[in-house]
């Protein structure tokens, strides 16, 4: 783990805390929005380069967090796109547009 650490330090350490937490955030938005791919090793490997003035709680913490926003904003972007750019203009097919609408029941009850 010792390889990982210096790897991720170098990558990550001219960022500072916010710079790598913007990266965990943007590859969360990028995976959400466009395919899926596994963040949480990016995560878990991020989670190796602890920056000084954290102990290990607090950034697992914030990474989870993170993490869960730029899920919350890539799905959401997805959503958005679909709507707006598929179902308003009719090009989606009548079960998939079914299907949805069973989205929008669930997850704006």
């Amino acid at each position: 783990m010792g390889v990982l650490d210096e790897f991720f330090s170098g990558l990550f350490g001219f960022l500072g805390p916010l710079g790598a937490i913007l990266v965990v955030f943007v590859i969360f938005v990028i995976d959400a929005a466009v395919f899926p791919a596994l963040p949480e090793v990016i995560v878990v490997l991020t989670y190796s380069y602890v920056p000084s003035g954290f102990d290990g709680v607090s950034w697992a913490v914030l990474l989870v967090a993170i993490a869960v926003a730029g899920e919350a904003v890539g799905n959401g972007a997805l959503y958005l796109f679909v709507q707006r750019a598929l179902m308003g203009r009719g090009h989606m097919p009548r079960a998939l547009a079914e299907f949805v609408a069973l989205l929008d029941n669930v997850i704006l009850a």
